[in-house]
């Protein structure tokens, strides 16, 4: 009498529905527990396929990043480093990339094709606060490690390079995550101090949700400043030592830089950085830097898990279609037992549409 008369039809056939389904509870728990089993296990892969291969990182102009490695050869001077190495499916080429810390300060100070050069580096460290200590993931990073990633906090600032200083005022940052944790997502925590490993420091700020560092699919519970490596004290890391290469680099090269152009600037920079502590090497024992696009995090995880998480992608697939053909099994057995009901409904003018839906 209203005039909806489909939107009416449409809603006696759920009422409808629920009560076939009532009738019928062990068809409908084999049917939702199929459909359930096959969604979830593709939702959960592609949750993690997404995050670790397919999504850019949530950081200003991605595309523009570029992650700065070293080439590494039989008859390098590197020999060991703190950090990752990998196959590179794009070249073929084994690299790394870790530098020493005085290596980063000589790019960082010099190197004019770069508009910014983000240095840091992956840790663990034991948070004290409130009277309880525990373990956290860490990252240590360079003062322009926020500003050039474009990466504002929730709440106070980020780490400054004034707190990249030698001598520098120290300030710690954390994760949303860890805050929610640790914290119960207390404002008043900034400014409190907390003690990491034997340092004390103050917390300048909390990081928005989506930002956790640059390894797509782990997290990060606290940023701390790159040269308070030796006050917070590593077994692995040193601030002074040329020989020790531990920081790991990101860079935004300037509009109109080429890879190559970037590159070869860096390597003249590191060759005569590591001539002045290694003495007079020939070009054969330089390592050669390239860059690798960075939209996406560091490939140490897309490198290591590509294959596997495509192969757990195609098991979900598959376990999906298992439901999907036990499922329509189940509902041609049901129809063809149905078989005299439609019989009657077509005879008394039902539709065939809706004896469909």
């Amino acid at each position: 009498m209203w005039g909806w008369t489909s939107v009416e039809r449409f809603l006696q056939d759920l009422r409808y529905a629920t009560r076939v389904l009532r009738k019928a509870p062990a068809f409908t728990a084999v049917a939702v527990l199929s459909l359930a089993l096959g969604i979830g296990a593709n939702t959960a892969i592609f949750t993690l396929v997404d995050a670790v291969l397919l999504k850019n990182l949530p950081v200003r102009d991605p595309d523009h990043l570029r992650i700065v490695r070293w080439v590494r050869t039989p008859n390098s001077i590197v020999h060991s480093h703190s950090g990752y190495g990998l196959r590179e499916a794009r070249t073929g080429l084994d690299v790394s990339g870790s530098f020493s810390y005085p290596a980063y300060r000589l790019f960082a100070d010099s190197v004019t094709q770069f508009s910014d050069l983000m240095g840091y580096a992956r840790s663990q460290f034991t948070v004290t606060a409130g009277g309880t200590s525990e373990y956290a993931n860490g990252h240590f990073v360079s003062g322009n490690y926020f500003a050039g990633l474009g990466v504002q906090p929730l709440i106070g600032r980020p780490i400054l390079p004034e707190n990249d200083a030698p001598s520098g005022p120290r300030a710690v940052v954390l994760s949303y995550r860890y805050w929610q944790k640790r914290f119960a997502g207390d404002p008043a925590v900034i400014g409190n101090e907390i003690i990491i490993n034997r340092l004390s420091v103050p917390v300048a700020g909390v990081l928005p949700p989506y930002f956790e560092g640059l390894y797509p699919g782990t997290g990060v519970d606290i940023f701390v400043p790159l040269a308070a490596v030796d006050e917070i004290g590593t077994p692995w890391f040193s601030a002074s030592r040329a020989d020790n290469w531990w920081v790991q680099i990101f860079g935004r090269p300037r509009s109109g830089v080429s890879d190559d152009a970037g590159a070869t600037e860096l390597r003249a920079v590191l060759a005569a950085h590591v001539r002045d502590y290694a003495g007079n090497l020939s070009d054969n024992a330089i390592p050669r830097v390239v860059l690798s696009p960075g939209a996406q995090g560091v490939e140490l995880f897309q490198g290591f898990w590509s294959t596997q998480l495509y192969i757990l992608s195609a098991t979900a697939a598959l376990v999906l279609l298992i439901a999907c053909v036990n499922l329509a099994n189940l509902l041609l057995a049901r129809s063809a037992g149905r078989g005299r009901e439609i019989a009657v409904r077509l005879a008394i003018g039902a539709g065939r549409g809706r004896l469909l839906r």
